[in-house]
C-alpha cells in the first residue's frame, strides 16, 4: 500500500524532472542567441580567430622559447654511445667517473 508521503514525493520527483527539462530548455535557447550575438560582432569588427584564440603550438613555444638541440656531452668512445647530461644517467657512464667520457 502506498502511503501518502510515497505520492507526494513521486509528485516532486516529477516537476524537479520537469523544471529541469524547461530550464535546459531555456539555456539552449540563451546560449543560441549568445552566440549568434558573438558571431555578429565579429562579423562586424572583422575580428580573426587568432586575435581570440591563440594556437596550442605557438603558447608552447611563447611559453618555452626556442627549443634547442642539447649538445652531447659524453660518449662512450668503445661503443660510440652518447649522453647529454640530462636526466638519469644511462647504464653505461653509471658509478664511473664521468670526466674520462668527456666529449672534447
Amino acid at each position: 500500500m502506498e502511503n501518502k508521503d510515497d505520492s507526494t514525493l513521486d509528485v516532486i520527483k516529477s516537476k524537479i524532472i520537469e523544471l529541469q527539462l524547461k530550464a535546459d530548455e531555456i539555456t539552449s535557447k540563451v546560449r543560441s542567441d549568445r552566440i549568434e550575438d558573438i558571431k555578429t560582432q565579429i562579423s562586424r569588427y572583422a575580428i580573426a580567430r587568432s586575435e581570440l584564440f591563440d594556437d596550442q603550438s605557438e603558447r608552447k613555444a611563447r611559453r618555452n622559447g626556442p627549443t634547442q638541440k642539447v649538445q652531447r656531452k659524453y660518449k662512450d668512445a668503445s661503443t660510440g654511445k652518447t649522453w647529454n647530461g640530462v636526466g638519469r644517467p644511462p647504464e653505461w657512464i653509471r658509478g664511473r667517473e664521468y670526466s674520462s667520457f668527456l666529449v672534447a
